[in-house]
């Protein structure tokens, strides 16, 4: 496992204050070594809110962008996490006790599922051989799609079982935010 300076410096980041760009939220996510919580937390607890949403939002409207066109529980799923961690990101930790601690556990439990643990199965439509891949690596293939000659088909049915807790948040709040 790293340890927390080589987390940040993979993030390029030298405090929590730092974690502003799409690229910072990127590498988190798409990091696929042990990573604590405490060290994700620690940069939440720096974090404006409203410059988490926006990175956020950056982030799943990337990731958006790479969905196959057909894969609607996908992307459905996708949706759902995202209005989950922007209502998280809206919680007042005077409200909900440890509501960026929750925040900091769902990101890590995200990214683990996103990076390392999902499985997607990608065949190649005109050689039929199949590449086991992480939700992560299937839609960089997808995107490596659009700019080569190799066509895939993908299997993402083992990748949209997935279990996000149930948070109350104000969807009224959320409907500016998207």
């Amino acid at each position: 496992m790293m340890d927390k300076e080589q987390f940040y410096q993979l993030l390029d980041i030298e405090s929590g204050e730092d974690f502003m760009y799409f690229e910072n939220f990127a590498a988190l996510i798409e990091c696929d070594e042990d990573v604590d919580t405490d060290w994700i937390y620690d940069i939440l607890q720096d974090v404006d809110s409203d410059v988490f949403i926006e990175i956020c939002n950056e982030f799943f409207d990337d990731v958006d962008n790479s969905i196959p066109d057909a894969e609607t529980d996908l992307f459905t799923l996708l949706l759902t996490i995202r209005r989950a961690f922007i209502g998280m990101a809206k919680i007042d930790d005077e409200e909900v006790e440890n509501g960026l601690l929750l925040l900091a556990e769902e990101l890590n439990k995200f990214r683990q599922w996103y990076s390392v643990d999902s499985h997607v199965e990608c065949r190649n439509q005109d050689t039929n051989q199949v590449k086991d891949a992480t939700l992560r690596d299937a839609l960089a293939l997808a995107r490596m799609e659009k700019l080569s000659d190799e066509s895939y088909f993908y299997d993402f049915s083992d990748a949209v079982n997935y279990n996000i807790e149930e948070y109350v948040m104000n969807f009224a709040d959320l409907e500016d935010e998207l």
